[in-house]
């Protein structure tokens, strides 16, 4: 742990460094936020409540109209980020204020590649590593749920029925923990609980083989590039970053016998490897460079180890628009095997996950994807199972109960937030696992039977700036949902976006002084819609819509509210733009 004092100190030389000369008010900032966070005061650290203390607004301060909060977070963060880099790169503390919220993150920086994390936050070897306890159990108030469902990283830990525990990695991204036995019923939200003291933007969760780390995907920097931490799952230790090197890492995995997390590091772009990392002494051993042109950045590339131990599990694009296809990597030689033959004309094969048996690969086959499984042989030996058949979506797969159950991400459920669900291996109709509209993905499981998940409660809004103002930003439509792909109309008098307002994502249309936008599709869930674009004459918007594996052109009239099909491929028609004079849309 760190001590306060400590803390303080750190805190002083920050403010006192040029990193923060002749910002007096972003320094008062800083100091409010960690001051109160120390004293467990996080509920005070609200954007009204900063506003009135550091700022001396008003009582009836309105953030929608005055963002002079959100302004100076942005700020300190800049500082914050050039002081670590200039003035404290060797600091053994580091203080961070992640988006999202105004509660800072304080954590020990790793002082070199041969050092993991034990419980209650000291560096050791890797070969030393303590057992860990497992996680404290207690109460927490129904305000402090709603304030984790907003975005708080405050801890919660909750007792569950049935012997079931939950912590998490908690962020606008996050990860969330089942421990006990088998997955049946949703858990409540409420017996939900977060784990602390984590990095921005965490994914790709991955339990150690004991059960008592996590290796994981966060990021700490302003570009947002990701690498790779290992934390136990006491509350009180900090997560550690396993390397120092700049390029980005994802899909930390752990070696059978615990000794090595392997990762995916991006080498350009268009090429990545496969890095092997010894824990004992922080050796590194790249395994070999692979060709992905997959652009999608939330999907990053597939890696898994066999539970012998053997291989590596990953896929690879072998020239541009040819499918992804999963390959077999040989750990000693580094031969590739190729398990998958994909369709032509599809994204391919993308995300995958070794049963605990090893006999069987449980894998993702398209852009948004159905689920599917294969014997670890690969196609060649026998033609892989199909289990969902809707392309509703896959993110992140695991296995439970003995290889005998697939748990999966996809939205399934009345609306189109992300959930948990299960399949058995023999196919079936998929049972929900997580709570309905909890928003989560990457599920995995450890050996003693806890489940991890990423929770990814997302908001994002519309905001207006004036270009030749200094004005501050203004926040156009409040939401709790995703705001997404505005366009203006021509005549400037509405605003075209796409929303998930209703439970679906839709066409919403809002014209300029009224107090309410109105939904313009009902499509409930049966497509994506994206990309709206106006006529010159700003009467009508066309847009595309993802349904059924293709991506069809539609219209929207909007005098009479009239909705057409303007193209039926089986392909995809995307981004449409009018011509200037409105003949031709293309």
């Amino acid at each position: 742990m760190v001590e306060d004092a400590e803390v303080d100190s750190q805190l002083q030389r920050i403010l006192e460094s040029g990193a923060f000369a002749a910002s007096a008010r972003s320094a008062q900032f800083l100091r409010f936020c960690v001051e109160h966070s120390r004293h467990g005061q996080t509920s005070q650290l609200k954007e009204t409540t900063i506003a009135v203390e550091v700022f001396k607004r008003p009582a009836d301060y309105d953030p929608k109209i005055d963002a002079i909060v959100r302004v100076h977070a942005r700020r300190v963060r800049d500082k914050l980020d050039l002081y670590y880099r200039t003035f404290g790169a060797n600091d053994p503390i580091r203080i961070y204020l992640p988006k999202g919220g105004y509660i800072p993150l304080i954590a020990l920086t790793l002082p070199n590649l041969g050092t993991c994390i034990s419980d209650g936050g000291s560096a050791e070897p890797a070969g030393a590593l303590e057992p860990q306890p497992s996680l404290p159990e207690g109460t927490e108030s129904a305000h402090a749920a709603l304030a984790l469902s907003q975005g708080s990283r405050s801890a919660l830990s909750i007792p569950m029925a049935a012997s079931l525990l939950a912590i998490a990695l908690i962020s606008f991204t996050g990860a969330w923990i089942w421990r006990g036995g088998r997955v049946h019923e949703p858990a409540p939200l409420g017996q939900l609980s977060p784990m602390d003291s984590l990095p921005e933007n965490v994914s790709d969760p991955a339990w150690s083989p004991d059960g008592k780390r996590l290796a994981f995907t966060g990021s700490q920097t302003p570009d947002g590039k990701t690498f790779v931490y290992v934390k136990g799952t006491s509350s009180g230790s900090p997560p550690i970053r396993l390397t120092q090197e700049n390029s980005a890492e994802t899909r930390p995995v752990w070696s059978p016998d615990g000794s090595e997390v392997a990762f995916i590091r991006s080498v350009d772009m268009r090429h990545f490897e496969i890095v092997r990392l010894h824990l004992s002494d922080g050796a590194l051993k790249p395994v070999g460079r692979f060709l992905s042109y997959w652009s999608n950045e939330e999907d990053h590339p597939v890696l898994d180890w066999s539970p012998d131990g053997r291989f590596f599990l990953t896929a690879e694009q072998i020239a541009p628009l040819t499918p992804m296809r999963l390959v077999l990597v040989s750990v000693a030689t580094g031969e590739r095997t190729p398990l998958t033959s994909p369709p032509v004309g599809s994204s391919g094969d993308i995300d995958a996950k070794f049963s605990p048996d090893g006999e069987w690969i449980a894998f993702r086959r398209g852009g948004l994807g159905d689920l599917y499984v294969v014997s670890a042989k690969g196609e060649p030996t026998a033609p892989s199972s199909r289990l969902t058949f809707d392309t509703k979506g896959v993110r992140g797969i695991a296995w439970a109960d003995r290889s005998s159950t697939i748990l999966f991400g996809s939205p399934r459920g009345e609306t189109s937030a992300y959930g948990i669900w299960k399949v058995p291996l023999a196919g079936g109709t998929p049972q929900p696992v997580s709570p309905q509209d909890f928003d989560a993905v990457s599920p995995g499981v450890s050996s003693t039977g806890t489940l991890v998940l990423a929770h990814r409660r997302l908001v994002t809004e519309l905001v207006e700036s004036q270009l030749t103002s200094t004005a501050a930003e203004h926040l156009l439509l409040p939401s709790e949902s995703v705001d997404a792909s505005p366009e203006y109309s021509p005549d400037g008098k509405s605003v075209a976006f796409t929303s998930t307002r209703s439970g679906w994502e839709e066409l919403w249309l809002y014209r300029i002084g009224e107090s309410e936008p109105k939904q313009v599709t009902q499509f409930r869930g049966k497509g994506m819609v994206f990309l709206p674009s106006w006529a010159p004459n700003s009467k009508m918007i066309v847009f595309g819509l993802r349904q059924d594996t293709a991506t069809n052109l539609f219209s929207y009239d909007t005098a009479s509210g009239r909705l057409k099909k303007l193209t039926a491929t089986a392909n995809r028609n995307f981004s449409p733009v009018f011509s200037s004079d409105g003949a031709y849309i293309y």
